[in-house]
């Protein structure tokens, strides 16, 4: 929650006109207060006498802020009002200078009878000059609206009247259409007046679009605004706080990095003594303070601290923002403390603290706030001191906070789980064990609330549950985090807790339901690829009863389809800053437009299950052509859950398998990526490709793990084994294996050297593509070989062909969506893949490095090439976990052709794990020493 500016109206704050020369400001005033000292009150130019030095001393009033010329400059303008005949045309333009000082005072002073008379002074002069319908005087006209808009919003500010802030939009609207009927450019102070209007509007009503409103209105201003640094600069500023309230509203990175760069030109185009470099020092430091929070980098911190101690040492005692610095630079002053060990920080910060809860008596909201940080601040003193006092402190501030906050205030969610992390101190018996509980569930209730706090509350209650044996509990609170999971991951936030699903898993083992731990499991596995195969659903059968809501379904589903394949920055998903330029990233808008239709639709007789998560009665469907094995890992237990087609699920507890080991094996399966750049595909016959620890890795999975699994009567003696991202994805390859009728055809494509620095050249590339050519009828086959290996060539056939092998370069990216197939013009990347409709697509054959590896940061979401493919449409997918051997390759080729040209029905995608299978085992048989060169080779799929 960050502080809020009082004073936003347009018109010139004091110390702005830096260009404006003191001297000639000052010569200004004195040449027309002589000339008014020369006029007697019947002269009839004394009323423009009058209105010059009142508009004199207005100006030297913004430049130089003294308020007394502000007041003089009111006195001057009623002089002038006074000496102006009731049928002088200048009527109205006497009253409007007056209320636009009286505008300026009321805002000083936070009068609101001074606004009430602003308000009817331009009131009555829209109206006298509206009742003199002079055509000539239009411009004139669209300065009172403007005025009397201004006058509106800032008693909206002061009040919160409603009516005033709708009323203060028609106004800005009508003048703003005046300006395009006449094919005027619209004036910058109108547009910027506007964009903050529907800044105000957001805070009344909550809606995104209001904000995005605000910021389109506010670039329009920035874009026809004169090179006057006191006016782009005002702009500036409220485009970063719009951006702050948007990415506050959608917990979206990118809007904050925006609104901290934004933030800095408005600071860099302010001179040290304008009464807006302080406001400018706090936002910029609130900002930053936000920041910190997404990236924990000190220096970011640092700043934000040095910001916000340079704006308190010049805020006056009595100013009316000094609660909120107080409580801004405390609470940066926390993080310092938590990031260290100084006892002084924590003391500095606490006294803060205070000084802003006592000068904020009247402000319940912020009052909450300020208390439930407080706590926090308590809290963390006392973990570290154990000082009871500071206990105690932090059990009165959070109990505070949590009873006065309303259940609707977005923060709520934040409050209640402070309150339970304090109570949780203090838990001893059964009945304070259900306190604790109990303040997790209320905060959860809160829609409101960022999906990351409430994934937060939702973990901080399991993890509780579990240490007090409560797994029941526990289930719930990790069933709510699963359920938040695809806004998390939408809405580009941090998911925290990568063992989501493993450790829902183990709480419905603990409690006796397996068939509920693989539903949870399918869950949570894969996410973005199943929210990704959600967006191409069939809603044939929605089609024939609701064609409307089944069309908007379709068009939603598409835009934000397209916009996940193109995004290249899947960074956002493991919570790091966005670095983009553009501010208007429409994926969690659209994501919430989706949602909201899919709720509409579950709502609609027999649509109730409608994308919701896939039942086990639907799961076990998978396992009718043979057993399924999903191995769970979690903190809490290891277990082997064997899902075959007319039993019951059958769990083997993994009990020689330690978490923190399994955690380093793990690792180890993503190794390709950590051992560097670039995976070779080079290797001698006689040379070992330096991979000794997969085969101590392997030995230890089949000693922990297979074994476990295999031991009869469980499973015959010979078996072959494939992978699958999800069950429903087996299932989905199944449900559209249909062996085509006609001939098999087959798309190889070979490219032996890279766009991308230091790959070597691959010298069995075209041996490869000849051993399987053996294999394939020479009219089944189309070969794409170095200069024909283009990306558009290569996307542009995949869609005519049953089967496809790639024999190049590849590698997985750390940022995933750039894991690409190395072509001859350049990366042939998964969102490339993803935006194929493959609909003949049969079987792939990815005879390249790293294809399955994935990312350590996001094990469970295999976002690889391998499992792209899969989600293009094929059924059967050979991909590798890390480097292979160039040598080795074409051999693995040529026997996995052999085995799925073979027989007499011709290919057959469904045998690829067979073959596959057999064609280790032959490898094997014939060479000696090189099982480590084979490890890499997996099937996915059918």
């Amino acid at each position: 929650m960050q502080e809020v500016k009082i004073c936003d109206q347009n018109g010139a704050l004091p110390g702005e006109r830096d260009g404006l020369e003191t001297s000639l400001l000052n010569g200004r005033v004195d040449t027309t207060r002589s000339t008014v000292a020369e006029l007697s009150q019947d002269h009839p130019e004394f009323a423009s006498a009058c209105a010059e030095l009142s508009e004199a001393l207005y100006d030297r009033f913004t430049d130089q802020s003294f308020s007394r010329d502000l007041y003089e400059s009111l006195d001057w303008a009623r002089k002038a009002l006074e000496a102006t005949p009731p049928d002088d045309p200048l009527l109205p333009n006497r009253k409007s200078d007056i209320a636009t000082t009286l505008e300026s005072i009321g805002r000083l002073d936070s009068d609101p009878l001074i606004l009430k008379e602003s308000i009817t002074l331009n009131e009555e002069a829209v109206a006298a000059l509206r009742a003199l319908n002079d055509p000539t005087r239009r411009a004139d006209y669209r300065v009172f609206c403007y005025n009397l808009a201004v006058a509106l919003s800032g008693r909206f500010q002061s009040e919160g009247q409603e009516a005033d802030l709708r009323r203060s939009l028609d106004l800005i609207q009508q003048v703003i259409d005046d300006y395009a009927s006449s094919h005027d450019e619209a004036d910058p102070d109108t547009l910027h007046q506007q964009g903050t209007n529907y800044y105000m509007l957001f805070d009344l009503t909550g809606n995104t679009n209001d904000l995005e409103k605000s910021l389109e209105l506010l670039e329009l201003a920035l874009s026809v605004a004169p090179f006057e640094e006191y006016r782009r600069r005002r702009i500036q500023a409220a485009i970063a706080r719009s951006l702050h309230q948007l990415y506050v509203a959608t917990g979206d990175s990118a809007h904050l990095t925006l609104c901290i760069d934004r933030m800095r030109i408005a600071l860099s185009m302010t001179i040290p003594d304008s009464t807006l470099f302080g406001d400018y020092q706090s936002w910029l430091g609130a900002f930053l303070f936000e920041r910190y929070r997404h990236t924990q980098e000190m220096t970011v911190l640092q700043e934000a601290i040095l910001l916000e101690r340079a704006c308190l040492s010049s805020t006056p005692q009595n100013h009316p923002l000094m609660a909120f610095r107080l409580a801004n630079l405390g609470r940066s002053l926390y993080l310092q403390y938590k990031a260290g060990e100084d006892y002084v920080i924590a003391s500095e910060s606490i006294d803060l603290q205070k000084q802003a809860i006592g000068l904020a008596a009247s402000n319940e909201n912020m009052l909450s706030w300020w208390k439930h940080r407080l706590s926090e601040t308590y809290l963390l003193r006392f973990r570290r001191v154990q000082d009871d006092g500071d206990l105690q402190e932090a059990l009165r501030y959070s109990s505070e906070a949590s009873e006065s906050i309303s259940s609707e205030n977005p923060v709520y969610t934040s409050i209640q789980l402070e309150r339970a992390q304090v109570l949780e101190q203090t838990c001893k018996d059964d009945e304070t064990v259900e306190l604790v509980l109990e303040r997790f569930r209320l905060g959860l209730q809160c829609s409101s609330s960022l999906p990351e706090i409430r994934m937060e509350c939702a973990l901080d209650l399991a993890k509780f549950a579990v240490k007090k044996q409560r797994f029941l509990d526990a289930l719930d609170g990790y069933r709510t985090a699963l359920a938040l999971m695809p806004e998390v991951l939408w809405f580009g936030l941090n998911m925290s807790d990568p063992s989501i699903a493993a450790n829902a898993a183990a709480c419905s083992l603990f409690i006796g339901n397996a068939e509920l731990a693989i539903e949870l499991l399918e869950q949570g596995r894969s996410h973005l690829w199943s929210q990704a195969v959600y967006l191409t659903t069939d809603v044939s059968d929605l089609d024939k009863e609701h064609p409307g809501i089944a069309t908007d379904f379709r068009l939603v589903s598409s835009r934000l389809r397209a916009t996940w394949a193109s995004s290249s920055d899947v960074s956002q998903h493991r919570g790091s800053v966005a670095n983009t330029e553009s501010s208007q990233n429409p994926g969690h808008h659209l994501y919430a437009e989706w949602r909201s239709i899919v709720d509409k639709i579950r709502t609609l007789p027999g649509f109730n299950r409608f994308l919701r998560p896939t039942l086990f009665s639907r799961l076990q469907e998978a396992a009718r052509e043979g057993a399924i094995v999903i191995l769970n890992g979690s903190p809490l237990r290891a277990d082997a859950l064997i899902l075959t087609a007319n039993q019951p699920v059958c769990v083997v507890p993994l009990e020689r398998v330690e978490f923190p080991h399994l955690e380093c094996i793990a690792q180890e399966a993503n190794r390709g990526l950590m051992r560097g750049r670039p995976p070779l595909r080079g290797v001698n016959p006689e040379g070992e490709q330096g991979s000794s620890d997969a085969v101590e890795t392997t030995h230890w999975i089949w000693d922990h793990i297979v074994a476990c699994i295999i031991e009869p009567p469980r499973f015959s003696d010979l078996f072959f084994i494939s992978y699958t991202p999800t069950i429903m994805s087996l299932l989905r390859a199944r449900e559209s294996a249909t062996k085509n009728h006609g001939p098999t055809r087959v798309l190889a494509i070979g490219q032996t050297t890279s766009t991308f620095q230091g790959f070597s050249v691959l010298k069995e590339t075209s041996t490869e593509l000849k051993v399987i050519a053996r294999h394939i009828p020479s009219q089944s086959l189309r070969t794409l070989e170095e200069d024909q290996a283009t990306v558009e060539q290569v996307t542009k056939e995949m869609p005519s062909y049953h089967f496809v092998h790639f024999a190049c370069h590849a590698h997985q990216d750390e940022e995933p969506l750039e894991s690409c197939l190395h072509m001859r013009d350049g990366p042939l990347k998964i969102g490339d893949l993803i935006r194929m409709q493959l609909h003949q697509a049969e079987f792939a054959f990815l005879s390249c490095c790293e294809t399955a590896t994935g990312t350590r940061e996001m094990p469970d979401e295999a976002l690889h090439l391998a499992a792209a493919l899969q989600f293009a449409g094929f059924q059967s997918v050979i991909s590798t976990l890390w480097s292979i051997d160039d040598w080795m390759a074409p051999r693995v080729a040529n026997a996995v052709y052999r085995g799925l040209f073979s027989g007499v029905e011709g290919p057959d995608a469904s045998r690829g794990g067979i073959a596959l299978g057999m064609a280790i085992r032959q490898l094997k048989n014939k060479f000696e020493g090189i099982s480590n060169r084979l490890i890499p080779y997996v099937h996915i799929g059918v």
